[in-house]
């Protein structure tokens, strides 16, 4: 066994001198002992008191503990309440938003194509529907319904004849759909390198297999809402860099809406912006986006 080295030999020196000093003193002064038992006590009856209700009335620190938590709760029932209230208030939009969308979806339903029957485009937008509910499950977002309902609105609004916006109400339940091929993570995520900028990029022509069966009725319509719904009123967009009327109108209407919805939602990136501001923020970059679409959007929401 190692023999302890000098730091601890002189630590336990002075440990052992340190006790002998103590002692002594302790027997030279009889009023040690009994002067240290009367200043514990001091120190318990003093610590004892501030719990105690004082004589004078003064409060003390129980009744300020008591006045913290209580303060505490409140504060929290508070929090509670807002938080409640915003949830119920929610609830009751989004419901009015389903109500609606119900609507349009029998409106669309009700409308007579030229080579669909009612039971087969039926089962193409039931479809959609479905579909575009697992791109907002694989991206954090909320679009569905009320982005296909307000395309169907706004392409109303435009004078677009029933069909075509039946077509539009269709093409924006589908124009998402190469999202599915995205990484899931690449949503959650405040940055994005070049590399997966341009990956992301990808999802306008990455609708292969998902909307080849559809009509040929549908098709076109559902093809230039999955390819140019990133074209920019400016050319300043992608893929194929289109300007003005150049875009489709339904990548037209898909580009304003996909913004504002964007702008309105809580991302992980942003707070979401009030309705009011949303629209002035999309003002500001009037080179993006077709600003008479704004404007009827301004109006329906």
């Amino acid at each position: 066994m190692k023999r302890p080295g000098k730091f601890l030999t002189v630590l336990a020196l002075l440990a052992s001198s340190t006790t002998r000093l103590i002692s002594q003193e302790a027997v030279k002064n009889q009023d040690f002992t009994s002067n240290l038992d009367e200043d514990f006590s001091f120190s318990t009856v003093t610590l004892k008191e501030l719990f105690l209700q004082q004589n004078d009335g003064g409060t003390n620190l129980k009744e300020l503990i008591n006045i913290a938590v209580g303060s505490l709760l409140i504060f929290l029932a508070i929090i509670g309440i807002v938080k409640l209230v915003g949830y119920i208030l929610t609830r009751k939009k989004m419901k009015v938003i389903e109500e609606k969308f119900i609507e349009a979806k029998k409106s669309v339903l009700d409308t007579k194509m030229d080579t669909l029957s009612k039971d087969d485009f039926t089962k193409i937008i039931d479809s959609g529907i479905e579909l575009s509910k697992k791109v907002d499950k694989h991206t954090g977002r909320k679009n569905s319904p009320m982005l296909p309902l307000l395309a169907y609105e706004i392409s109303l609004e435009m004078n677009v004849d029933k069909k075509t916006a039946a077509r539009y109400f269709c093409a924006s339940l589908f124009y998402d759909c190469g999202l599915l091929d995205i990484p899931s993570e690449y949503f959650f995520s405040e940055i994005l390198y070049k590399k997966e900028k341009n990956q992301f990029k990808k999802h306008v022509i990455c609708f292969d297999g998902k909307i080849d069966e559809l009509p040929a009725e549908l098709y076109m319509d559902c093809y230039d809402a999955c390819y140019f719904h990133h074209e920019n009123y400016n050319g300043s967009g992608y893929p194929e860099g289109l300007s003005k009327d150049e875009i489709p109108l339904i990548a037209r209407i898909l580009r304003v809406l996909e913004s504002y919805m964007s702008l309105i939602s809580k991302e992980t990136y942003h707070k979401g912006l009030s309705k009011k501001k949303a629209f002035i923020d999309m003002r500001m970059k009037e080179g993006l986006y077709d600003m008479s679409i704004i404007d009827i959007l301004e109006t329906l929401v």
